[in-house]
């Protein structure tokens, strides 16, 4: 039942060539397939069926958060020399989420 259709379901996200999961597999070499690379697919393809349904301003937003380093403005540890206003951190905050964001002003894929 369930976990047939979930290793079908995995089976059809991985790449070419990649070994295809059995459930014979995760019965009898757990490990295998490590929480991590299941994690990556899963995450990957939910990634992507949010992009193809999203707007031009959802895209841009997305492409943006994939870049190396994107979120690390979220996990500096405050400082004086770290720091970010208040009206500042709800907007990037906000913009972050996709919540729309109410500037009375800005470019169209902001």
């Amino acid at each position: 039942g369930g976990w047939r259709t979930a290793v079908e379901w995995f089976n059809g996200k991985l790449a070419e060539g990649e070994d295809p999961l059995t459930v014979d597999t995760l019965r009898d070499r757990p490990g295998t397939y490590p929480q991590r690379k299941m994690s990556y697919v899963l995450e990957e393809s939910c990634w992507r069926s949010r992009f193809e349904e999203g707007s031009d301003k959802d895209k841009v937003r997305m492409m943006a958060q994939r870049g190396h380093k994107a979120g690390a403005w979220l996990n500096v540890v405050p400082h004086l020399c770290h720091h970010i206003s208040d009206p500042d951190f709800k907007v990037l905050t906000k913009w972050w989420l996709g919540v729309p964001l109410e500037t009375g002003r800005g470019c169209d894929l902001c």
